[in-house]
This record gives structure tokens, C-alpha cells and sequence, in this order.
């Protein structure tokens, strides 16, 4: 991330747990070949700091999207075949710069969805 590059929330509400948000400056994700990665057992979300700001705020929903999954049993819908953790990093892959753009691209949008406030579009 570039110094002036807004950091973060520092944590993210999926379902009925909250997050813990980390911005990863050891690059330790990116010499693994990640970009990030989610721990749904220790309720915590880490996003490689080198990224560039679209990519982290990409990687940020990707993850959150793993945290979903986790939260509504998605694996459990898709059957415990070696194939369902595959299913699980596609769908999160397709989705995620699709939902960054919807919500980047619509700020009225955002803010009708969370308390009834924005432009009309």
C-alpha cells in the first residue's frame, strides 16, 4: 500500500462474528503466493500490505467471501468431495470484483443499503 492509501476497517462483521482485519507488512502472504487468507477458526482475515489499493480492496472482499462461506455452510452444501474447497476459492474469485465494483461504482447504493441515505441514482 502506498503511504497514502486508506487503510482498512481494522475489523469485519460476517454473520453473527466479527473479523479481526490485518494488513500483512511482512510479505510473508506474497513470498507463499497470496494475496491473502482467512482463518475462520481464529476469526481472523490477513491482506498483503504490498498490494496495489484496487487489488487489496478486491482481496479484502475475496476473503470476506471465504468468511461467508464459512458462516453459511457453503462447503456443507457443496458436499465434502476433495473438489468442494475449489468451488469455494471460484465462486469467492468471481464474485469478489464484481461486488468491489458494484460498491465502488454505486455509493448511493452503499449508503441506501446501510442506513437509507446516498443520492438518488
Amino acid at each position: 500500500m502506498s503511504d497514502d492509501t486508506v487503510e482498512p476497517p481494522d475489523h469485519l462483521n460476517v454473520g453473527i462474528h466479527r473479523y479481526q482485519l490485518q494488513v500483512d507488512h511482512s510479505r510473508q502472504l506474497d513470498r507463499d503466493g497470496f494475496r491473502g487468507s482467512t482463518f475462520t477458526n481464529e476469526l481472523r482475515i490477513v491482506v498483503d500490505a504490498a498490494l496495489p489499493e484496487s487489488r487489496l480492496r478486491e482481496t479484502v472482499v475475496h476473503e470476506a467471501l471465504h468468511a461467508i462461506s464459512d458462516a453459511v455452510g457453503l462447503d456443507d452444501v457443496l458436499g465434502t468431495a476433495p473438489s468442494a474447497d475449489d468451488c469455494d476459492e471460484m465462486i469467492a474469485s468471481l464474485l469478489a470484483p464484481a461486488i468491489v465494483a458494484l460498491l465502488r461504482d454505486n455509493p448511493g447504493l452503499v449508503g441506501w443499503l446501510v442506513d437509507g441515505t446516498g443520492p438518488s441514482q
